[in-house]
């Protein structure tokens, strides 16, 4: 298993310690995929194989274990939209 949070192998005994506190700074929870490391999780997403990734997604919590398939494929999506600059973060980094 892989967990994007830190790029960790997880075994499977790992998985159900999971909760969902366990988060990214951000407030996000980690996503872990069962059968791919984390190198399989970056050609995953530069092939655009998200259905793959959502087909080996460990529903970890309740949130998680309620969502369809193309719930966690449209949230896989969803995470990895650019980050977008404002005017103001552009203009506070030249000073």
């Amino acid at each position: 298993m892989a967990c994007i949070a830190d790029a960790t192998p997880l075994s499977r005994r790992d998985a159900p310690q999971l909760t969902a506190a366990d988060s990214l700074p951000c407030g996000c929870a980690a996503l872990v995929f069962e059968g791919v490391g984390w190198f399989d999780v970056a050609v995953a997403i530069f092939a655009g194989r998200h259905n793959f990734l959502a087909a080996r997604f460990v529903p970890y919590s309740e949130r998680f274990a309620a969502m369809s398939p193309e719930e966690v494929k449209s949230m896989l999506l969803d995470r990895l939209k650019p980050i977008r600059k404002t005017a103001q973060a552009s203009t506070n980094h030249d000073s």
